[in-house]
């Protein structure tokens, strides 16, 4: 084979990343918490660095719950939570640089949407 065909060749396809579900192991979650950042809030709390994990993942719970129930939540002096969703586009043709061109249709998606509060803006800025 020459070089140029084996350049053409397609690298194998990637694992489908799979979605987080409260059947997963409790905690797997949050393996992506430093550990840093468990040790200083577990510092400041002057708790255990497991008990915070707990309420880590309590939290998260709690916030799953809202967020499904209500389409937003808020974390006192911190954040708002909110779902935005994104409308369906049809597969359609449009014209691009005086050339006709098929564009795909999108699926509706869904969106978190967090933005910071404003006592927690003015802590920042201190």
């Amino acid at each position: 084979m020459s070089q140029k065909a084996e350049k053409k060749k397609r690298a194998p396809a990637k694992p489908a990343l799979k979605k987080a579900s409260e059947e997963d192991d409790e905690g797997q979650h949050l393996k992506r918490f430093s550990i840093e950042f468990l040790a200083d809030v577990a510092a400041v709390c002057q708790l255990p660095t497991n008990d915070v994990r707990k309420v880590l993942e309590g939290l998260r719970k709690v916030l799953l719950k809202q967020m499904k129930a209500k389409r937003s939540t808020k974390i006192p002096n911190i954040a708002l939570l909110r779902i935005k969703t994104l409308k369906a586009r049809p597969a359609t043709r449009k014209m691009l640089f005086g050339v006709e061109k098929e564009v795909r249709a999108k699926p509706e998606t869904k969106r978190v949407i967090c933005t910071a509060l404003k006592a927690f803006q003015v802590d920042c800025r201190d």
